[in-house]
């Protein structure tokens, strides 16, 4: 198994928006999303994840706002395991696509 488990920052978006976004993901295949979206943050802890192949990952959640809505971003992991590009959909109109760089630990002195 790749070693995914971690903080991982980007942006996703469409053609006429581009959202900040944070994932954490967990080795239970649970996943936060945080996102800096533009009238609101959303954020979501009940997310999960897949890994489909060695490259594929499939990541689900719903986003809290005023309507929760469910989001997937189905991506592929580079070899390096360091990014994740792909596209999203919101399960209605929205749709676009994003990408994702690890996050290195921080290291306590």
């Amino acid at each position: 198994m790749k070693n995914i488990y971690g903080v991982w920052k980007g942006y996703y978006g469409t053609e006429s928006e581009i959202n900040e976004i944070t994932i954490k993901i967990n080795p239970q295949n649970k996943v936060e999303i945080f996102s800096s979206h533009a009238e609101s943050c959303l954020t979501t802890s009940g997310g999960t994840y897949k890994i489909l192949g060695d490259t594929a990952i499939v990541i689900s959640g719903i986003l809290t706002e005023e309507k929760s809505t469910e989001v997937i971003f189905s991506g592929n992991l580079y070899r390096t395991n360091n990014f994740i590009d792909g596209e999203w959909d919101g399960k209605g109109n929205e749709k676009g696509c994003f990408f994702l760089q690890k996050q290195l630990p921080l290291i306590s002195l």
